[in-house]
């Protein structure tokens, strides 16, 4: 499962940690390795429109007209798997006392609108259905995979994580900055305007009708398609590939 499969990635992120921790101001933790009886549970949470994930797992989203949230985990991990909302956002986390591994969690969210995903853990997050909105913000910095079905009129893209966005829909305006490692496939993901800069390594496929722009730094190139006004800069070893 994917959980257990992505623990060999963790501990890398593990031992950065505990290099980096105080001696001094030892903090004791609990080890609760996953039971493999799976529960699933409905949580009651005040609204939200951002989710911010930082542990490690899968999230479901389904646009829909009331929201919901329900969790499936192991039934002795439940109780450190952390939820809070505020200003708006859900941010997912676990007990800071606990040191859980060997788990499988699912989160199903149901959202009434979408401003803003961030995966800083390791998982994947899946749009189910499409969503439609003004703005949109999305933010890898964790390792994982986000496929999201978006129509929206401006959209900003961070991929500074490891792993790959996929994108399908439309949009108005693109701002995507990637200084990450993986990939960025928005081929699907018809804009009339797409701004780019490319400072990782990986490539990146974009369409945009009207106008791209593109500043290559990386290692990594853009495939575009569309017929669009391009301005480049490239000082990295990328290109700029038509894929028409």
């Amino acid at each position: 499962m994917y959980c257990k499969s992505l623990f060999a990635v963790c501990i890398v992120f593990m031992i950065l940690g505990l290099s980096c921790s105080d001696d001094d101001n030892p903090v004791s933790s609990e080890d609760i390795i996953g039971s493999g009886n799976l529960i699933t549970e409905e949580l009651t949470l005040a609204d939200f429109h951002s989710v911010r994930f930082t542990i490690v797992g899968d999230i479901n989203l389904t646009s829909g007209a009331a929201q919901a949230v329900s969790i499936t985990v192991d039934d002795n991990i439940i109780d450190h798997i952390v939820t809070s909302v505020e200003d708006g956002v859900l941010t997912i986390s676990s007990n800071p006392n606990a040191a859980i591994s060997e788990y499988d969690l699912t989160f199903d969210l149901t959202m009434t609108d979408l401003n803003e995903l961030e995966l800083i853990g390791v998982g994947n997050i899946t749009g189910v259905n499409g969503f439609q909105v003004d703005s949109a913000g999305i933010n890898l910095q964790g390792v994982g995979n986000i496929y999201l079905d978006l129509d929206a009129d401006y959209l900003h893209t961070i991929h500074g994580g490891v792993g790959n966005i996929l994108l399908i829909g439309s949009v108005t305006k693109h701002v995507c900055e990637y200084p990450g490692v993986g990939q960025i496939n928005a081929f699907e993901f018809i804009s009339d305007t797409t701004i780019i800069s490319l400072s990782g390594v990986g490539n990146a496929s974009v369409y945009a009708n009207d106008y791209l722009d593109v500043n290559i730094s990386g290692s990594g190139s853009l495939l575009y398609k569309g017929n669009p006004t391009i301005v480049q800069e490239i000082t990295g070893l990328g290109q700029i590939i038509d894929a028409n």
